[in-house]
Protein backbone atom coordinates (compact mmCIF):
# COMPACT_ATOMS: atom_id res chain seq x y z
CA UNK A 1 0.00 0.00 0.00
CA UNK A 2 1.30 3.74 -0.71
CA UNK A 3 0.44 6.17 0.85
CA UNK A 4 0.56 9.89 -0.59
CA UNK A 5 0.19 13.35 0.19
CA UNK A 6 -1.31 16.02 -2.25
CA UNK A 7 -1.36 19.25 -2.12
CA UNK A 8 -3.39 22.38 -3.76
CA UNK A 9 -3.71 26.11 -3.83
CA UNK A 10 -6.95 27.32 -2.99
CA UNK A 11 -7.02 30.69 -5.73
CA UNK A 12 -9.29 32.49 -3.49
CA UNK A 13 -7.61 32.16 -0.26
CA UNK A 14 -3.89 31.16 -1.41
CA UNK A 15 -4.19 28.88 1.59
CA UNK A 16 -2.88 25.14 1.09
CA UNK A 17 -4.97 22.21 1.54
CA UNK A 18 -3.44 18.79 1.87
CA UNK A 19 -5.43 15.25 0.99
CA UNK A 20 -4.03 11.75 0.91
CA UNK A 21 -4.69 9.04 -1.34
CA UNK A 22 -4.46 5.89 -0.76
CA UNK A 23 -2.84 3.48 -3.83
CA UNK A 24 -2.60 -0.45 -3.48
CA UNK A 25 -1.66 -3.37 -5.80
CA UNK A 26 -3.87 -6.72 -6.03
CA UNK A 27 -2.03 -9.75 -4.09
CA UNK A 28 1.11 -10.86 -6.33
CA UNK A 29 2.33 -14.59 -5.95
CA UNK A 30 6.18 -14.77 -5.65
CA UNK A 31 7.68 -17.95 -5.81
CA UNK A 32 11.42 -18.48 -6.09
CA UNK A 33 11.10 -18.30 -9.87
CA UNK A 34 10.05 -14.37 -9.70
CA UNK A 35 12.13 -11.87 -10.91
CA UNK A 36 12.09 -9.42 -7.69
CA UNK A 37 13.56 -6.42 -10.02
CA UNK A 38 11.49 -6.67 -12.75
CA UNK A 39 8.71 -6.99 -9.90
CA UNK A 40 9.87 -4.11 -8.25
CA UNK A 41 9.82 -1.98 -11.68
CA UNK A 42 6.08 -2.82 -12.33
CA UNK A 43 4.58 -2.55 -9.64
CA UNK A 44 6.54 1.23 -9.18
CA UNK A 45 5.62 2.19 -12.50
CA UNK A 46 1.61 1.58 -11.04
CA UNK A 47 2.01 3.23 -8.44
CA UNK A 48 3.40 6.56 -10.38
CA UNK A 49 0.81 5.97 -13.12
CA UNK A 50 -1.80 5.70 -9.89
CA UNK A 51 -0.53 9.15 -9.26
CA UNK A 52 -0.17 10.65 -12.52
CA UNK A 53 -4.23 9.71 -13.22
CA UNK A 54 -5.39 10.98 -10.06
CA UNK A 55 -3.36 14.82 -11.15
CA UNK A 56 -4.45 14.53 -14.38
CA UNK A 57 -8.28 14.49 -13.48
CA UNK A 58 -8.31 18.77 -13.11
CA UNK A 59 -8.47 18.21 -9.63
CA UNK A 60 -5.24 20.47 -9.48
CA UNK A 61 -4.29 18.49 -6.86
CA UNK A 62 0.00 17.76 -7.12
CA UNK A 63 2.65 15.12 -5.33
CA UNK A 64 3.64 16.39 -2.14
CA UNK A 65 5.62 13.28 -0.49
CA UNK A 66 5.09 9.88 0.64
CA UNK A 67 3.26 9.48 3.59
CA UNK A 68 3.35 5.82 4.46
CA UNK A 69 4.99 3.00 1.77
CA UNK A 70 4.05 -0.89 3.03
CA UNK A 71 4.65 -4.39 1.87
CA UNK A 72 2.34 -6.87 3.10
CA UNK A 73 3.72 -10.90 3.09
CA UNK A 74 1.87 -13.87 3.21
CA UNK A 75 2.75 -17.39 2.95
CA UNK A 76 1.24 -18.81 0.63
CA UNK A 77 0.27 -22.72 -0.25
CA UNK A 78 -1.25 -23.98 -3.15
CA UNK A 79 -3.98 -26.36 -3.49
CA UNK A 80 -2.23 -29.48 -4.69
CA UNK A 81 -3.89 -32.90 -4.95
CA UNK A 82 -3.66 -36.01 -3.32
CA UNK A 83 -4.64 -39.28 -2.49
CA UNK A 84 -8.33 -40.99 -2.99
CA UNK A 85 -11.20 -39.81 -0.95
CA UNK A 86 -14.55 -41.32 -0.84
CA UNK A 87 -17.51 -39.39 -1.87
CA UNK A 88 -20.02 -38.73 0.64
CA UNK A 89 -22.82 -41.35 0.03
CA UNK A 90 -25.71 -38.94 -1.22
CA UNK A 91 -23.20 -38.27 -4.16
CA UNK A 92 -22.08 -41.44 -5.02
CA UNK A 93 -25.51 -43.07 -5.14
CA UNK A 94 -26.44 -40.49 -8.26
CA UNK A 95 -23.40 -42.62 -10.18
CA UNK A 96 -22.90 -38.92 -11.64
CA UNK A 97 -19.35 -38.31 -10.57
CA UNK A 98 -15.89 -39.81 -11.47
CA UNK A 99 -13.78 -40.45 -8.37
CA UNK A 100 -10.97 -42.57 -9.52
CA UNK A 101 -9.11 -44.89 -6.72
CA UNK A 102 -5.78 -44.63 -7.20
CA UNK A 103 -3.60 -46.37 -4.64
CA UNK A 104 -0.19 -45.37 -5.49
CA UNK A 105 0.67 -41.76 -6.39
CA UNK A 106 -1.47 -38.70 -5.88
CA UNK A 107 -2.40 -38.13 -9.31
CA UNK A 108 -5.62 -38.22 -8.44
CA UNK A 109 -6.81 -35.43 -11.11
CA UNK A 110 -4.97 -36.90 -13.84
CA UNK A 111 -6.67 -40.43 -13.41
CA UNK A 112 -10.44 -38.80 -12.95
CA UNK A 113 -9.64 -37.45 -16.39
CA UNK A 114 -8.25 -40.77 -17.88
CA UNK A 115 -11.50 -42.39 -16.45
CA UNK A 116 -13.36 -39.94 -17.35
CA UNK A 117 -12.63 -40.45 -21.71
CA UNK A 118 -12.17 -43.92 -20.82
CA UNK A 119 -15.87 -44.13 -19.31
CA UNK A 120 -17.37 -41.67 -22.28
CA UNK A 121 -15.99 -43.50 -25.01
CA UNK A 122 -15.01 -47.21 -24.78
CA UNK A 123 -16.91 -48.79 -22.16
CA UNK A 124 -19.34 -48.10 -19.19
CA UNK A 125 -18.54 -48.43 -15.50
CA UNK A 126 -18.17 -51.67 -13.57
CA UNK A 127 -17.77 -52.23 -10.23
CA UNK A 128 -20.54 -50.16 -9.21
CA UNK A 129 -19.44 -46.55 -10.47
CA UNK A 130 -16.29 -47.11 -9.20
CA UNK A 131 -12.97 -46.58 -11.07
CA UNK A 132 -9.71 -48.11 -9.84
CA UNK A 133 -6.26 -46.56 -11.19
CA UNK A 134 -4.58 -49.79 -12.43
CA UNK A 135 -0.72 -49.97 -12.17
CA UNK A 136 -0.11 -49.28 -15.87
Amino acid sequence: MFLCKFTKENPATGQIDTNSGNFSNKPIIVSEATNLSELYNTITKKFLESIENFQNQSSGWQFDEVESFSINIDPYTPTSGSSYIPLPKFLADKKAIINAINKNDNDCFKWAVTSAGDFFFLRPLQDGGQVTVRDW
